[in-house]
């Protein structure tokens, strides 16, 4: 059995920040071992995360050992759309362009120990980061670029990018993107060079997830949702 937990939450309550880093960038090269190091977490990029906005990144426990991690900074809808790169979004994996007046999520990392996968930790991590960044932090979704690990063998068929995401007949060739899609995520556009991926040849997908509770809650007084938030960290 696993619990997720909010980093911010845990920080306030004492939890060794140490532990904290270690675990980010330990779960993150076990959960990523084919990613270019220049992706990947650094002892230096988490200090700067739990700087920047430790409000927005989670952890999975199975025990006292933490075995799932999750990143994401709240972003303008304008800037998600234009989105170039993985690199720049995420200022080079410091999410130092967090921007808490902004009016949407973006999830840039979801990571799951090797060990611990196929027990349903990430869609814990999904669930538990998109309840507090997203419905109570009243945003109107959540963006994230998604990979297109096969796109490769179809090209080498012929097949052109949007063929393969899009689909003739609507539906996408890509298993990632099914999955995203199967949780609600809508292709909102194809991006060129998102990152260095060689299974993908370097694209990316720019996928968006729309709060189906944005209309209701914005018109909940600040207060309540305040009083929502508080009674919700009691639980995590």
């Amino acid at each position: 059995m696993s619990t997720v937990k909010r980093v911010s939450s845990l920080l306030k309550k004492g939890f060794d920040k140490e532990t904290i880093i270690r675990s980010f960038v330990a779960v993150n090269k076990a959960a990523w071992p084919m990613v270019p190091e220049k992706y990947l977490w650094t002892k230096k990029k988490i200090e700067q995360q739990l700087h920047n906005c430790p409000q927005h990144l989670y952890v999975a426990f199975e025990g006292d050992v933490i075995v799932g991690t999750l990143s994401a900074i709240s972003i303008n809808k304008e800037t998600a759309m234009k989105a170039a790169d993985w690199e720049e979004t995420s200022a080079c994996g410091t999410l130092a362009t967090n921007n808490e007046t902004g009016g949407c999520m973006f999830g840039l990392d979801l990571s799951v120990d090797p060990a611990a996968q196929g027990k349903g930790i990430g869609d814990e991590l999904i669930q538990t980061g998109f309840l507090f960044s997203v419905v109570l932090g009243n945003k109107d979704g959540v963006f994230l670029g998604s990979r297109v690990p096969a796109y490769h063998k179809w090209a080498a068929k012929g097949m052109d990018i949007e063929e393969y995401v899009v689909g003739k007949d609507g539906r996408t060739r890509d298993p990632e993107i099914r999955l995203y899609q199967k949780a609600g995520f809508k292709v909102v556009r194809i991006v060129p060079e998102y990152m260095e991926d060689p299974d993908s040849l370097n694209y990316g997908v720019l996928m968006f997830y729309k709060n189906p509770l944005r209309g209701i809650l914005r018109f909940l007084p600040k207060p309540i949702m305040a009083l929502f938030a508080k009674v919700a960290a009691i639980f995590i």
